[in-house]
Order: C-alpha cells, then structure tokens, then sequence
C-alpha cells in the first residue's frame, strides 16, 4: 500500500504533525498566484499526479487529504472502519481517500486517539 498525504484544507496547509502518519507521497503542489479555484486546481492535478502511478502499477493508495469539515452526529470510527472494511472486501476498490476533517489536536490525549484512527483505517487497506 502506497500512502499519499494531501496535507492541505482547501489550498491552507496543514501544521506538519497535522495528519498522524508516515506517508510514503507528501503532494506539496506549486501554487499559482491566482484565486481559490485555480489553486484547488493545482492541488487536485497535483494528487492526481501522485495517484497515477501507483494505480497504473496495479497498487492501491490511501490517500489522506486534511479538510476541516467534520460532521456533528456522524458515525462512530468503528462503523466508518467496518464500513471501509466492507467496501475492501468487495475487490472492486482502486483507490482509497481518507479525510482527516480535524482542527489542531487540542491535547495528546487526542493526538493518539486520532494517531490511532489513522493507523486502523490505513491497515484496513
């Protein structure tokens, strides 16, 4: 498994122990000196970019991207795991993106409860 860290919200990057990982790709994109659109731009050809090779070399990756949108009232972590687990299994899977919709860890207590998460969800792929 190839992981690849997006460690951006939106075009914003992200502090550098932001998402609790060790990446194998790190998309560090140039952006233009343009608006929010075309930096987006910039950032999804430069994820792309990053993915394509490992897809064309029959590999999997996990992609992790740092937007800050989390969902109050979501699923717990052990369905969104079980969840992903169940999709894996189907066989039909190509690629997996995994968001990391988190503001700066408050504490370490938190920093491990999320460093855990992380490391369940990659070692489902």
């Amino acid at each position: 498994m190839t992981t690849i860290l997006v460690p951006y919200h939106h075009d914003e990057p992200l502090p550098d122990d932001g998402i609790p990982v060790r990446a194998d790709v790190t998309v560090r994109p140039n952006f233009p000196a343009a608006g929010l659109w075309q930096r987006l731009t910039a950032l999804c050809a430069a994820t792309a970019d990053a993915v394509a090779p490992v897809v064309a070399a029959g590999g999997v990756p996990t992609v992790l991207s740092g937007l800050l949108f989390p969902a109050p009232g979501g699923p717990s972590a052990g369905a969104v795991v079980a969840a992903c687990r169940r999709l894996l299994a189907t066989g039909r899977v190509v690629a997996v993106d995994i968001a990391c919709p988190w503001r700066p860890a408050v504490d370490d207590a938190e920093r491990a409860t999320r460093t855990a998460l992380v490391a369940d969800l990659t070692s489902t792929v």
